[in-house]
């Protein structure tokens, strides 16, 4: 009788049914791999690690494409640096056009390479036979336009992907990260972060007649973009809306966009809003998509695609339905609030040992991309040269306690070694920290 229920038993574990939990993914959940404050909350969700990626199919050799706009590097040079004798239109106009060179500089790859983006549960190839436009989108990607440009090479249009076959997260990009490099060229008032930490408390400034409800320091719990939107109502976001400038901000739960033109507003007889005959145009970081929207054509006919939206429009009926919000900055209204950038180290002058150069930081008043530490001989020539990159586009000090860093001053560093120390400012400043011999 035993043996007669054991069986029945195991044959009921056999049939039982298995389960298992899904959720939704939002436009841009950023999820940080990296915990930088408790404020991220949406965008720190657990991300789904993908299964291997799938096997590349072998293809004919192809001439490396020609890419014909080349211009990254000059374009670059060519955006001035913020300064308080600046117009507001002028300093908008800076954070616009490094917004959108990064969604559409274009580009071809020295090697085949595909790449997890764990946020949307895919994997991207990158193939040395086509053209692309823009920053790769990468979730928890740090990347920016000044990072990228050191591996683009503007006589040939080829991106060395060196860095990201690394760590994509290095030269990659998201929706968030993307528009806060941008508005860090002239922002320093405002704190860097995901969607959800895009709030006043962070010094991001509503725009228009819509209220918050509570103060907040990130979108939490029940209380997101899309409660504020409805609590306000149609009309009031409308009028919102009506209001933004360019370079302005708008934001949803998962999503932010930059606005790249003044609003065109469609009045009623009474004087309301039409939503649906009023619209913006904006920008945006996002995954590479072949949607006509973002489609670029040279002219010996090659196609290609922007990683992001350039000038897309959006009637105010479809922000209202998005739930976005709108929010400036107190650069935009007063140049006198661009603060002039400051790096330092905490290394203080004199001869450096290695202990004390690990044991320091680079610190700076503008978000930190890139800090270059090199070491120069008696002559003044370079014997090695490393960059230690900030893995979010969130911090303001880097230290140096690197394992390479560690490595150069035990085989380089002598009495008659100088240690250069500089730090690359997402506003576009390249400072030097440090100038002094160092020993080991």
């Amino acid at each position: 009788m035993k043996k007669i229920l054991c069986l029945i038993c195991l044959l009921a574990i056999a049939i039982l049914p298995s389960c298992e939990a899904s959720h939704s993914q939002k436009e841009d959940p950023s999820a940080s791999t990296t915990t930088i404050s408790s404020s991220i909350s949406a965008e720190t969700t657990k991300q789904t690690t993908l299964p291997s990626p799938p096997p590349q199919k072998e293809e004919d050799p192809k001439p490396t494409p020609v890419v014909e706009d080349r211009s990254l590097i000059e374009k670059l040079n060519a955006i001035p640096k913020a300064d308080r004798s600046m117009t507001t239109d002028e300093l908008r106009q800076i954070c616009l056009d490094v917004m959108k060179l990064q969604c559409s500089f274009a580009y071809t790859v020295n090697e085949n390479f595909i790449y997890e983006v764990t946020s949307q549960k895919v994997w991207v190839p990158r193939k040395a036979g086509k053209v692309y436009a823009g920053i790769p989108y990468i979730t928890t990607g740090s990347g920016n336009i000044y990072r990228v440009a050191e591996f683009y090479d503007p006589e040939t249009g080829v991106f060395d992907i060196s860095e990201l076959k690394k760590d994509p997260k290095l030269l990659g990009n998201v929706c968030s990260s993307s528009v806060c490099a941008a508005w860090s060229r002239v922002v320093s008032s405002a704190t860097p972060g995901y969607t959800r930490d895009l709030t006043p408390k962070n010094g991001y400034i509503p725009v228009g007649p819509y209220r918050h409800t509570k103060d907040v320091d990130a979108f939490e719990g029940d209380y997101d973009c899309s409660h504020v939107a409805k609590a306000n109502g149609e009309q009031v976001m409308y009028e919102s809306y009506a209001l933004m400038g360019i370079a302005d901000g708008c934001v949803n739960d998962g999503h932010v966009r930059m606005i790249s033109a003044a609003p065109v507003v469609v009045r009623r007889s009474d004087g309301s809003i039409d939503g649906e005959q009023s619209y913006v145009l904006y920008c945006d970081q996002l995954l590479h998509k072949e949607n006509e929207k973002y489609m670029r054509t040279q002219s010996d006919g090659t196609v290609y695609y922007t990683e992001g939206g350039i000038d897309i429009k959006a009637s105010f009926a479809e922000l209202y339905k998005g739930g976005y919000i709108p929010f400036t900055f107190k650069e935009f209204h007063d140049p006198s609030a661009v603060a002039p950038s400051y790096a330092a180290s905490t290394l203080t002058s004199g001869t450096a040992t290695v202990n004390e150069v690990l044991s320091s930081k680079v610190i700076a008043n503008y978000t930190v991309s890139d800090v270059f530490v090199s070491l120069l001989d008696e002559s003044g020539a370079t014997l090695r040269t490393h960059a230690i990159r900030s893995l979010t586009h969130t911090s303001y000090s880097v230290s140096l306690n690197d394992t390479t860093v560690r490595n150069m001053l035990a085989y380089y560093a002598k009495p008659s070694c100088r240690l250069q120390i500089s730090c690359r400012l997402y506003n576009g400043d390249l400072i030097t920290v440090f100038d002094d011999m160092v020993k080991k």
